[in-house]
């Protein structure tokens, strides 16, 4: 009998000590709808493609084999501005609505160094997701401040690109900080809803990226980024039980591309297939998205550039452990983007704008890019 309690005991401590992890979604790509700035460059201009052209050091993040740069030396920098988008969650009689904003910083600043005809490099510094969240509605601190969560990423990243014959292959060793503060939190020290949590995360990985050119007008692109999981530490306990951790995923992506080029170079038609493991999110089924691109060089000054891009709601709805506020399909997004490049001496001068108002569900947005490039 004795032995028996005792494993009843064991059993019962040993259940309640297991770690239940809980996914966070701001530190994830779960609102990536909203939290995505777009820091692509001139590639933004055709919707994003570029994973098989020939990119600057504006695009290292799109493939970093796909590097080539025409001068020694160049230095790149970008800004993206979001429109601010409101959301209302049909919850309770009134439902509970927030304003998803544009926050600084939303820039990129490239070094890109050409040491040979083989062997590039460079360095980046990049913001690829930030935003706010402010409630609305009636949503306030006990002293009458905003509710809100502030997000915002910081990339470090170094290119390397290395040609063999036909071939070129690329890596960029990447480091992220990505930041988060909600205030108006409910929490141990604070049960009146009043403080302000925050918390810091690192990662460290790297993408891979191969470009092939079989023959001079046609070009093939692969690029992997490895998934990535860490648990989160924030600065006051969140949760009565230890039971209960945060973590943060950031799953693989595998993407792919081709780049064809007619009158002798002039015009360029690309389309890219991006795929995201999201299903290691409770919740969410993998992602699968197309990108399509065209550009013309009017003359040896200006291109024009025009795309389309899709960015797919893939909410599982058929998860029995979760359950959804909004309908299915209205986190869709369908593209359009337009832009242009010229050329003044040693500059590169571009602009860009993307915008979703053609969607057929809830989120629409639009969002600006600038950039300008020296070459020497």
């Amino acid at each position: 009998m004795k032995a028996l309690i005792f494993l009843f005991i064991f059993t019962q401590v040993l259940s309640f000590s297991q770690t239940i992890e809980i996914d966070d979604q701001n530190f994830s790509p779960v609102e990536d709808f909203y939290k995505l700035n777009y820091l692509n460059g001139k590639n933004d201009g055709k919707g994003n493609t570029g994973i098989a052209g020939d990119n600057d050091i504006s695009a290292a993040y799109l493939n970093p084999a796909a590097i080539d740069l025409k001068s020694r030396f160049q230095l790149n920098f970008q800004y993206s501005y979001k429109v601010p988008l409101s959301i209302t969650i049909p919850i309770f009689s009134s439902g509970i609505s927030y304003d998803l904003k544009h926050i600084f910083p939303a820039v990129y600043l490239g070094f890109g160094y050409r040491i040979s005809d083989k062997f590039q490099t460079g360095f980046v510094y990049s913001n690829p997701g930030s935003m706010k969240r402010v409630y609305t509605n009636g949503f306030e601190t006990a002293d009458g401040g905003e509710i809100y969560n502030d997000f915002r990423i910081h990339s470090f990243g170094i290119p390397v690109t290395y040609k063999v014959n036909n071939l070129r292959f690329g890596l960029i060793a990447d480091i992220k900080l990505r930041t988060v503060e909600y205030n108006g939190v409910t929490t141990l020290i604070d049960p009146n809803g009043n403080s302000t949590v925050k918390t810091d995360l690192w990662n460290i990985n790297a993408q891979f990226g191969i470009k092939y050119d079989p023959v001079k007008d046609l070009s093939f692109g692969v690029t992997f980024t490895p998934g990535v999981k860490r648990e989160i530490d924030y600065d006051e306990e969140i949760f009565v039980t230890p039971r209960f951790v945060n973590v943060s995923k950031y799953p693989m992506i595998i993407a792919g591309g081709f780049e064809y080029r007619f009158m002798k170079d002039k015009l360029r038609l690309s389309a890219d297939y991006n795929f995201m493991q999201m299903s290691k999110i409770q919740g969410y089924k993998d992602k699968h998205d197309v990108n399509l691109g065209i550009e013309y060089m009017t003359n040896k000054m200006t291109s024009l550039r025009f795309g389309f891009f899709t960015f797919f709601d893939n909410r599982n709805f058929d998860d029995p452990n979760i359950s959804f506020s909004i309908a299915k399909g209205e986190f869709t997004q369908y593209f359009i983007t337009a832009g242009f490049t010229y050329k003044a001496k040693n500059f590169d001068i571009s602009a860009s704008v993307l915008d979703s108002h053609i969607s057929p569900g809830m989120i629409k947005n639009t969002i600006f890019n600038t950039g300008i490039s020296y070459n020497f």
